[in-house]
């Protein structure tokens, strides 16, 4: 199985509805949120982290470790997600900095149906192109 970070690129085992998406034909709540939130393999990887551990609070090394990415690159997205209102941030006595998806009805659903978009291959190769591409012109910049 090839793997970017949390994203998996080999067909999902769970059956999701067959529809099929494109990035041409997505809505514009979809078309937004992937071009000004949603922006990078990054920022997928950490919300989809909360989307499929049922969004358990989580500390900064849980979730390094469960995404295999360094805690450096992991406090700007997450400092960015968070302003984004995707994530809560609360301090714990213990546990130090906890972190949590969103409970915000409006945002949950927009993400579950990306979620579920993304278990589309053509719509998650297009993702993933745009996601590239993306990646790419910035670093010419």
């Amino acid at each position: 199985m090839e793997c970017v970070g949390f994203l998996a690129l080999t067909p999902m085992t769970q059956s999701y509805p067959s529809r099929s998406y494109s990035t041409l034909r997505m809505d514009t709540a979809l078309s937004h949120l992937l071009m000004s939130e949603v922006t990078s393999f990054a920022r997928w990887d950490v919300l989809r982290f909360f989307l499929e551990t049922e969004q358990l609070p989580t500390t900064i090394d849980q979730l390094s470790l469960a995404l295999e990415r360094d805690i450096s690159s992991l406090l700007g997205i997450l400092g960015e997600l968070t302003t984004l209102g995707w994530l809560a941030r609360r301090s714990d006595p213990v546990h130090g900095t906890i972190y949590t998806l969103t409970q915000e009805r409006e945002r949950r659903l927009l993400l579950d149906k990306f979620h579920a978009a993304m278990h589309d291959s053509t719509f998650r190769l297009q993702v993933i192109t745009y996601w590239s591409r993306a990646t790419r012109r910035a670093a010419e910049r």
